[in-house]
């Protein structure tokens, strides 16, 4: 009897060795090839967000790559894709393969993604086509949808209620540095709430009555204790300066668009119309609705994060980060210096923030001596521009105050230059041998013609010769 005990006893111990080891072993499998960064398990409650169309795949693709390859490869995080039709088998199966978290596609409801039963919709498109051709998107709805959608919408969507915090990710952008560091946990344990990669100005012509809606907003609900007003105005609310964070990169927790606030900012600005008679985008309106409740600590300016969403570029001036990194983007095409179309130094002057490592004053005026946005489509033409701009400074036919002087700007210029001539030389050499071959194509298309023709003609004879052949017999 004692012994029949005995032995289960040690049976029940060896049991509970055996759970103990497996239990060692389990975590020892989750911490390998972490490498002392983070663990899968301590995660944020965060999400990968892209609102993109089947026919985006491809740009996506390359936007998922690069994430993946700088960021996502680390640390796993799944990603959410949205649209207003649903996604085709090639892209879930696709982006699937290329993302290393899981992966969630969402239908965006038609109410989110349609014109509001308060709306003229007459007049709407009636406004479309006169704007069509006063500023970008001016006559296209859809954008008009996706602006309100991102506005108003995308934090309602089923998927993301279970996340506290998001990146959004749009089709065709890059990340040029490598992310060491889980960007989710820094915005938690440092209390942010925003962050972003650019600042600059929005064309006013695209929303002239945005601000006079904020003000009748702000008449009415009052402005919250907490707030940011110093980046919008520099007269404490009477003019909006436009300045504003480029909404297609975010890093954000969703409280800010959850909050009572927002949601009755938001709904404010709907009823005004402005997303569809004017041109309203989520850039000034997120940008507002932030500021309007946020203190200045709340944002964040992720200098460390080398992105490009054409045609702006953020890259950092300060050479140990950028290697640090492994950054592969050209700090002289970093779009946030620039003075006159960058709302940076605003930034970092109102928030009290010290000017980064490297940071120079890259000034973009205009030939006149106003101050205006180059409409640069390219690195090509941003070099053509400031090209142009210091031959005339140096023939002494403009005055360029606080442009940075690089001592090897012109050494990149001239660099510019050979490369822009190698490439003309080359385009010129290949449109020689794209005519040259056109014209042999030509000539031998001719010369088939011909000798067909003159078969023809041949055959025609000898058809000819046969049946009066055959006409002369039948006859004798």
């Amino acid at each position: 009897m004692v012994r029949a005990k005995i032995v289960a006893l040690l049976r029940s111990r060896s049991r509970l060795l055996v759970v103990v080891a497996l239990a060692v072993f389990l975590v020892a499998i989750t911490l390998q090839g972490t490498s002392g960064k983070e663990v899968l398990s301590e995660r944020e409650n965060a999400v990968i967000v892209s609102l993109a169309r089947n026919e985006e795949l491809h740009a996506l693709l390359e936007s998922i790559q690069s994430l993946e390859d700088r960021f996502n490869n680390k640390f796993h995080y799944d990603w959410i894709f949205l649209n207003e039709k649903p996604f085709s088998e090639d892209f879930i199966n696709e982006t699937t393969a290329m993302v290393s978290g899981k992966t969630q596609y969402g239908l965006i409801p038609l109410e989110h993604w349609s014109f509001p039963d308060y709306i003229d919709t007459e007049k709407a498109k009636k406004r479309f086509t006169e704007l069509e051709n006063v500023y970008k998107y001016g006559g296209q709805e859809s954008y008009r949808h996706m602006c309100r959608f991102n506005s108003g919408f995308f934090y309602k969507h089923e998927l993301l209620k279970p996340y506290k915090y998001y990146w959004r990710v749009e089709p065709g952008v890059k990340f040029y540095c490598d992310i060491n560091y889980d960007v989710f946990k820094f915005m938690r344990e440092n209390n942010k709430a925003y962050g972003f990669t650019v600042a600059l100005f929005e064309n006013p012509k695209t929303i002239p009555s945005l601000w006079l809606a904020v003000r009748d907003f702000l008449s009415i609900n009052g402005l919250p204790t907490e707030n940011f007003m110093e980046f919008l105005s520099s007269n404490k609310g009477t003019d909006y300066n436009t300045c504003h964070f480029w909404s297609n990169f975010e890093i954000a927790d969703l409280d800010i668009w959850r909050s009572e606030f927002y949601e009755n900012f938001f709904n404010f600005l709907d009823r005004t119309g402005g997303f569809f008679y004017e041109r309203w985008g989520d850039a000034p309106v997120h940008t507002i609705g932030a500021a309007l409740q946020l203190s200045a600590d709340k944002f964040h300016f992720f200098e460390d994060i080398g992105y490009s969403h054409p045609p702006i570029t953020a890259c950092t001036n300060n050479d140990v980060l950028r290697k640090k990194n492994k950054c592969s983007c050209n700090p002289m095409f970093d779009f946030n210096p620039n003075y006159y179309v960058s709302c940076m130094e605003h930034f970092m002057e109102v928030s009290r923030m010290e000017y980064p490592e490297g940071w120079g004053h890259f000034v973009l005026p205009t030939l006149g001596g106003e101050p205006e946005t180059p409409m640069i489509e390219s690195q090509t033409e941003s070099l053509k521009y400031l090209q142009k701009l210091f031959e005339q400074k140096k023939s002494g036919t403009i005055k360029i105050d606080g442009v940075i002087e690089d001592p090897g700007f012109q050494e990149e210029l001239q660099k510019f230059e050979a490369e822009l001539k190698e490439k003309a030389e080359k385009e010129k050499k290949e449109k020689k041998e794209e005519a040259e071959r056109k014209k042999a194509e030509k000539e031998e298309a001719e010369k088939a013609k011909k000798a067909e023709r003159e078969n023809d003609e041949r055959e025609r004879a000898k058809a000819e010769a046969e049946a009066a052949e055959k006409k002369k017999d039948e006859a004798q």
